[in-house]
């Protein structure tokens, strides 16, 4: 499983250059487990300001354990799994990050996109990317507030 910053590294320019169109916020944010390890799962809706229609965006974060009740803090090269509902993320991106362990198919029929990115790099849509920073700030909100397993 690939960090947030990895992900945003490896996001071509026009697809950060079109997320400065768009406007994310944070609807939900939870404690979540997932295979034994706990994270924090931010949903944040996102819309353009070209277009009406909006795309829930999901970001989780999954810091390595300390000890067994205890986990860093998240941060930018905390392992994160991403899911965007957009026709881009369906095409271009859910292959790719499933492959890497950063998504899972929901959207997409899970056959490799030969045309939208033949190399299968694991990126994000313009909608996680500007989500992503967001979601990074609400995890380590609601990490710090959290009763269940502690967050450094």
């Amino acid at each position: 499983m690939l960090t947030l910053k990895r992900l945003m590294d490896n996001t071509p320019r026009p697809v950060q250059d079109r997320a400065k169109l768009t406007n994310a916020q944070v609807i939900h944010s939870e404690i979540v487990g997932r295979s034994s390890k706990y994270g924090v799962h931010v949903v944040v809706r996102c819309d353009s300001n070209t277009e009406e229609t909006h795309y829930d965006t999901v970001v989780e974060f999954f810091p390595p354990p300390i000890t067994q009740k205890e986990y860093e803090k998240p941060t930018l090269n905390t392992p994160t799994f991403v899911k965007c509902s957009c026709p881009f993320f369906l095409f271009h991106c859910e292959y790719a990050l499933t492959r890497s362990g950063n998504s899972e198919i929901d959207y997409s029929n899970g056959k490799r996109p030969v045309i939208k990115n033949p190399n299968q790099t694991p990126y994000l849509c313009k909608h996680l990317f500007k989500a992503a920073p967001a979601a990074l700030r609400m995890s380590q909100s609601v990490a710090l507030k959290n009763d269940k397993v502690s967050f450094r």
